[in-house]
């Protein structure tokens, strides 16, 4: 009676086991090859290679238009400075003139003012 016991908390045992562990992952023994799979996957790395090259040439435009606008714009900063250096050298010729007009204008009231002189004798 006590080996069919054993026995039969054994085979119990070994039924529980089974149905409570988890199923196993079955693999494949033999790759299949399947051409339409293969082709749909060599499409897809076509169409991905293509658009790579789409971006790099979109980057390299725009490095390139990047490179034209910071040339016009260093153009410009010239031609802005070579115009703030014109106006500058005009205001500084018409300083000087109203400096001159008015030192002129001093010397001949200081000559008028040891003589007496009218107007019309300090401008020639």
């Amino acid at each position: 009676m006590r080996k069919k016991s054993l026995l039969h908390h054994l085979v119990i045992g070994l039924l529980v086991g089974i149905f409570i562990m988890p199923p196993s992952i079955v693999y494949a023994q033999w790759t299949v090859f399947d051409p339409s799979q293969y082709a749909l996957q060599v499409t897809k790395k076509v169409e991905e290679a293509n658009r790579w090259i789409q971006h790099y040439t979109n980057l390299v435009q725009q490095l390139t238009t990047l490179g034209g606008v910071l040339k016009a714009a260093d153009d410009l900063v010239a031609k802005q400075k070579n115009a703030i250096t014109t106006m500058s050298n005009i205001g500084r010729t018409v300083r000087a003139s109203f400096q001159l007009k008015d030192r002129k204008l001093s010397a001949t009231v200081h000559d008028c003012s040891r003589k007496s002189c009218t107007v019309a004798e300090s401008f020639p």
